[in-house]
């Protein structure tokens, strides 16, 4: 497993700061968790293959953690990607993304399946032989993405809290 943190708790445009973006590597299982912006930049800096993520995760629906993404999709149109995507988010994000696309007159020739999160529950999104993806809905941030490795050992990717007396529902 490699894990390359593309971006932490950047809330603005600062120096040596960037929007929230994680790549992850499994085996042969490339993901993307977050999309914040200049995502793609730092992709190409930390020469990530970009072209291998076939699932990208978003915790939630904040600009910081997802305003990269449009630019990402069309910008693997442009370099002729094929291979379906599924991006796994909260409500919202599939309409955003189908929205922007048909007023920009964007026609992408690959499928993207979205898988909707409920943020009200923890729920088990995504599973591969290896392991799983479990969205935990946690107090104030509405997502919180761990992954299961060997499903025995739980590994916290991304959380964050802005009050000591979090909790998980």
């Amino acid at each position: 497993m490699t894990l390359t943190i593309l971006g932490n708790s950047a809330g603005g445009p600062f120096h040596g700061r960037h929007y929230t973006a994680h790549f992850l590597q499994v085996e042969n299982s490339y993901f993307l968790i977050d999309c914040g912006e200049g995502t793609q930049m730092q992709m190409f800096q930390y020469r990530t293959k970009t072209e291998r993520v076939n699932q990208i995760f978003i915790t939630h629906m904040h600009g910081d953690h997802m305003f990269g993404l449009l630019g990402l999709i069309t910008n693997w149109s442009l370099k002729g990607r094929t291979a379906p995507l599924q991006i796994f988010a909260p409500p919202g994000l599939a309409e955003w993304i189908e929205t922007t696309c048909r007023v920009c007159s964007v026609r992408l020739p690959y499928s993207i399946e979205f898988v909707v999160v409920d943020a009200s529950v923890s729920q088990k999104v995504f599973e591969t032989l290896f392991f799983f993806v479990v969205f935990v809905c946690c107090f104030y941030v509405l997502l919180s993405v761990y992954l299961c490795f060997d499903k025995t050992l739980l590994v916290l990717l991304r959380f964050l809290f802005f009050n000591q007396n979090y909790r998980f529902y």
